[in-house]
């Protein structure tokens, strides 16, 4: 445990020596959505995150930034860490009593609960991804934390508390609802005095922030905010939500996406973790090695996962981040008490973490490409598939093209022929003259490349 609390203050150090930027369209949404919220505008897109927004909207009146959600995400990123240890901590010491009573002593030791409390902490820190996640600007870190809460809530038996907490992570992230469709199994497994009133309880408050979400949607958009919802989800599961057809299944592209973004090492990890974790389930007689509770994070951990593969997109691998906060979690329970296996493997998973990490650059590659572009004459021309409205915003004297749209590609071969036709796209054309490339940071940041078109280049989306 003093490890973590020694490398936590150069974490936050490190985390805070980034400038906030906004690094994709998403993170503009959510700016201007702090600004005006309108789903219907793209301020931000269905379903609008309204806790997300309300609580962004909070800060920057104490801030007066205009980078108020990455303000938001950045905070809740450096809060996560903790939440983290306290969640590991609990699930170890819930589990004592069992193994106390085993061995005929009622009086467990707690270097347990804080070993496993410090190497859950040091896991969160490590992980790149989340560094990502806390620069991005956008809901994913301030859900998380809102689950981590959630659960400390229902390890205390705190009914209310939870369901304000699950109302809040619905409300910041509705995605997430898979991740908590078995809470209600909590009261009865766990061992509450009267379950049935816990749920009770809960439901109350997850429905008074449903309503208060829904007024707050319904006050700016009306009756529109559902036909557009139905638009939206219509278009992520049909056209833009999903990679190419012949890039393989989602089982093919998720593996692909995760081995590149963790390696290997955290991969085996994970997958022997839960290996282990069913194994002991099924020999459920002989002791298992920890609480209830730890199956209960499993099947969460399960269920989020099917659902990632069947509703999210795998070129995004932040919509990985809960599978991965809750795996660490469990790894961190797993090795409780056992130094001598934790700690070289939190130090092959730190090795494996920053070795995906670009220490030298400080901007996220949409902004390293803005700053190139910033310089460029005024008379260019620039197509792009990705950050197409940041750009536009950012670059009002060049006249920016969505790649989307065929007719893009005719203006660009006209304005070819003078040289004055560029291309930014997130995966690589063959066909142009490769100017450069902006590497991200860390990953689940997009390595987009530079192209300079001629009147002879055949133009590709």
């Amino acid at each position: 445990m003093w490890l973590a609390l020694l490398c936590y203050p150069l974490w936050l150090w490190w985390l805070g020596h980034y400038p906030l930027a906004l690094s994709s369209d998403d993170a503009l949404n959510f700016a201007r959505g702090i600004e005006r919220f309108s789903v219907l505008e793209f301020r931000p897109h269905f379903p609008g995150y309204p806790a997300f927004i309300v609580l962004a909207r909070a800060l920057q009146s104490l801030t007066a930034s205009a980078l108020a959600n990455v303000q938001l995400s950045l905070l809740a990123t450096t809060l996560l860490p903790l939440a983290a240890a306290a969640v590991a901590g609990q699930l170890v010491v819930g589990a004592a009593p069992m193994k106390s009573a085993q061995r005929g002593t009622n009086a467990p030791s707690s270097v347990p609960a804080a070993q496993a409390a410090g190497v859950a902490a040091l896991l969160l820190m490590s992980q790149p991804l989340l560094w990502a996640a806390g620069l991005s600007g956008l809901s994913d870190p301030l859900a998380l934390l809102w689950l981590l809460l959630l659960l400390l809530a229902g390890l205390a038996q705190r009914s209310w508390l939870a369901g304000l907490l699950l109302g809040l992570l619905l409300a910041t992230r509705p995605a997430y609802l898979p991740l908590v469709v078995s809470l209600p199994l909590w009261p009865h497994l766990l061992g509450f005095a009267r379950p049935w009133r816990a749920l009770l309880y809960a439901s109350a408050m997850v429905l008074l922030v449903a309503l208060l979400s829904l007024g707050f949607v319904w006050w700016h958009d009306g009756a529109a905010y559902f036909s557009e919802g139905l638009r939206f989800s219509a278009g992520h599961f049909q056209i833009w939500g999903n990679t190419s057809a012949d890039a393989g299944g989602p089982l093919q592209q998720w593996l692909m996406s995760l081995q590149m973004g963790f390696g290997w090492p955290l991969l085996v990890a994970a997958a022997g973790l839960m290996a282990l974790m069913l194994l002991r389930l099924l020999r459920w007689r002989m002791a298992p090695a920890h609480s209830v509770a730890a199956y209960l994070l499993l099947l969460m951990a399960l269920g989020y996962g099917l659902w990632m593969l069947w509703g999210q997109n795998p070129a995004n691998l932040r919509h990985s981040l809960p599978l991965l906060l809750l795996v660490l979690i469990l790894l961190a329970v797993q090795l409780a008490g056992k130094m001598i296996l934790w700690l070289p493997m939190v130090v092959v998973l730190i090795l494996n973490g920053a070795q995906r990490v670009q220490w030298t650059q400080p901007l996220p590659p949409l902004q390293q490409a803005l700053q190139r572009f910033a310089a460029e004459p005024q008379s260019q021309w620039l197509g792009s598939n990705y950050g197409v409205n940041l750009l536009t915003a950012a670059l009002p004297q060049h006249a920016v093209v969505d790649m989307y749209y065929p007719s893009s590609q005719v203006v660009l071969a006209q304005q070819a022929h003078a040289n004055k036709s560029w291309r930014l796209s997130a995966s690589p054309v063959a066909s142009a003259t490769l100017i450069t490339e902006f590497s991200p940071r860390f990953p689940g940041e997009r390595r987009l490349y530079l192209y300079q078109l001629s009147n002879n280049a055949e133009q590709k989306q």
